[in-house]
């Protein structure tokens, strides 16, 4: 088991505001997107790390699960994280490589090179389809007050994509120490699950399969572990369970994990007839991906699903133009 209180560089009876800024200030010196021009293997080494502090915050940072952590109940662990490992790298900071590792015949163009990765490969399909659904960009949900809506078509597509996909990092650290404040307040955690499912979510949009994408992967699981957290206060809340469902399809298909995404894909078909009138397009859309996902693609399924979508809101409705978009690419 991973020793994660070295990972945040922290004792083992740090308090939690210790915590807290440890990671604040680790998780801003391996941010990935500071290293604008090194070299590629400094900017994978710091995602990874990037990646480490997450999930390593994910359960010093939670008090259940720490206490959980703390006790040695690594079974428990490991379900929020099946993913961890142990990292073979120190944490102290990056240096400062400025340009200096780029040599004289140094091409600055992006290319891509080698072989595609497995989660390249499990997400090959969603490339084929989302790639041409770029300048739909705005009908994609985000969050609005802890609620996921579509985006207003105002958004202008100039905008860098990396200032788009790290526009929930301080958020979601804010809405993490809302919900260590107010432990049993389903809102703070729905709004915290509502951050991390939209920051992985974006980067799936506009970058599937890519080294950031499979970064922020482990997010699908830290969303889903919040939204239970908040169904466990309100196991009514067929939304929320919607969304966990999403969150565990989404994993699973990110990772090659059949279960989760059964499960997932179970979990939302349960609660879809349930679901409110003005949340069902977006469940709908949701359920639409994940079918389109699985291994094997279950894609007359898909169809089907955002066929739906049309009937229930206006044509120019940004649910109806992305689902019809995206029976249009399936089709083809």
């Amino acid at each position: 088991m991973v020793d994660f209180y070295a990972v945040l560089q922290v004792p083992r009876d740090a308090d939690q505001a210790s915590i807290d800024a440890a990671y604040q200030r680790l998780r801003v010196a391996y941010d990935p997107t500071r290293l604008q021009g090194v070299s590629e293997e400094l900017r994978d080494l710091a995602s990874e790390r990037a990646t480490s502090l997450d999930q390593a915050y994910a359960i010093v940072g939670d008090p259940t699960m720490r206490a959980a952590y703390d006790a040695g109940i690594t079974g428990v662990v490991a379900r929020a994280l099946p993913a961890v490992v142990e990292p073979s790298y120190d944490y102290r900071p990056l240096p400062a490589a400025g340009s200096h590792e780029r040599t004289p015949e140094f091409d600055a163009t992006p290319i891509r090179k080698g072989r595609m990765t497995a989660g390249e490969r499990q997400v090959s399909l969603v490339l084929a389809i989302a790639l041409p659904l770029a300048i739909v960009l705005a009908t994609f949900v985000i969050t609005d007050g802890g609620k996921r809506v579509a985006a207003s078509n105002d958004v202008q597509p100039v905008v860098r994509a990396t200032a788009v996909a790290d526009q929930f990092e301080q958020p979601i650290i804010d809405a993490r120490a809302a919900t260590v404040t107010n432990p049993t307040s389903i809102q703070a955690w729905v709004d915290y699950a509502n951050l991390l499912y939209n920051s992985v979510q974006i980067v799936r949009e506009q970058q599937p399969g890519s080294p950031l994408y499979e970064s922020r992967i482990a997010r699908w699981q830290m969303a889903a572990d919040a939204y239970a957290k908040a169904l466990s206060f309100d196991p009514s809340n067929v939304v929320v369970e919607a969304d966990l469902g999403a969150s565990r399809c989404f994993y699973g298909n990110g990772t090659g994990n059949q279960t989760e995404s059964t499960d997932g894909l179970q979990q939302i078909r349960k609660v879809l007839p349930q679901i409110p009138t003005s949340e069902q397009p977006r469940v709908l859309l949701n359920l639409g991906f994940c079918l389109a996902e699985t291994t094997p693609p279950q894609l007359e399924e898909a169809v089907a699903t955002w066929q739906k979508i049309t009937t229930l809101v206006a044509s120019d409705s940004p649910f109806a133009i992305q689902a019809t978009q995206l029976i249009a690419q399936i089709k083809k």
